[in-house]
């Protein structure tokens, strides 16, 4: 990775924002494959082998700066914001490729160009340099923009994070439990059945906190049962929701003032 770090680096080095925002878009059959297929893996690398995920992100830049612009390039670029930024601690420099993305985005107008690099923005980086509420309406284009594209794991996973972000920056409860349920049935219809489950666990949040769950501080239903799923998650080494499985009844127990045992469930996440 250090390797791969350095050489986009210097790849980088004496490339303007602006002249990178205006590399000719590429017509090369074998480049455009390889961006297509790098996207397409990203996801289910980052979740399921995330030594690799900053591979194919930098991979992505070094390849639109050897052949030009694609509708994949902003999500490349944004990818390279997200190393800088929470690998690095570079938060200046990864908000100059962020914008660049975003700008690169807006400049070649398609959805699917638009949904990738709003879906890591708002994950990544946005967050560091603004409210939280602010990713919120970023999230929302995204998922228009991905189900323009006939994108529709990035469109559900738009809407997820939206929601756990909503959860997050302490918006209304009532409110979100009317949102998940309807954007429950929007991941459904979209068969996006592995994102769902992380929508039921978060919505099961909620419910806990609304006094509808059957245990307020453990992830015990009606919408999500740790006790019947996590054993699933653990052999399909979902490696995202088994630590979420642990941090939130860590989180519940702490804001009722049960700090032993949330310090025990914290040492287990």
């Amino acid at each position: 990775i250090l390797a791969k770090l350095i050489k986009t680096r210097l790849n980088l080095r004496s490339k303007s924002v602006d002249s990178l925002l205006n590399l000719p878009i590429t017509t090369d059959i074998r480049a455009l494959t390889l961006m297509h297929l790098l996207r397409a893996l990203f996801t289910i690398l980052y979740t399921n082998a995330p030594m690799l995920a900053p591979l194919v992100l930098m991979d992505m830049v070094n390849i639109t700066i050897k052949y030009g612009n694609t509708n994949m390039a902003p999500f490349g670029y944004m990818g390279f914001a997200f190393i800088l930024n929470s690998a690095l601690g570079d938060t200046a420099t990864a908000k100059k490729y962020a914008e660049l993305a975003l700008r690169l985005a807006e400049k070649l107008g398609t959805a699917d160009a638009k949904a990738g690099s709003y879906v890591t923005y708002s994950t990544a980086l946005q967050h560091w340099i603004e409210p939280l509420r602010n990713t919120l309406p970023t999230l929302i284009e995204a998922h228009i923009t991905a189900l323009a594209s006939g994108d529709f794991t990035q469109a559900s996973n738009a809407l997820l994070i939206h929601d756990y972000h909503a959860y997050h920056a302490g918006c209304d409860l009532r409110e979100l439990d009317r949102q998940f349920t309807s954007n429950e049935a929007a991941i459904r219809q979209l068969q996006q059945f592995s994102n769902l489950n992380y929508e039921h666990l978060h919505h099961q949040c909620v419910l806990n906190m609304l006094g509808k769950g059957n245990d307020i501080c453990l992830l015990k239903g009606p919408l999500y049962n740790a006790d019947e799923l996590l054993p699933k998650h653990l052999a399909g080494n979902e490696r995202s929701i088994i630590v979420v499985n642990y941090l939130y009844p860590a989180i519940f127990y702490y804001l009722f003032r049960n700090y032993k045992t949330a310090w025990e469930w914290i040492q287990q996440a």
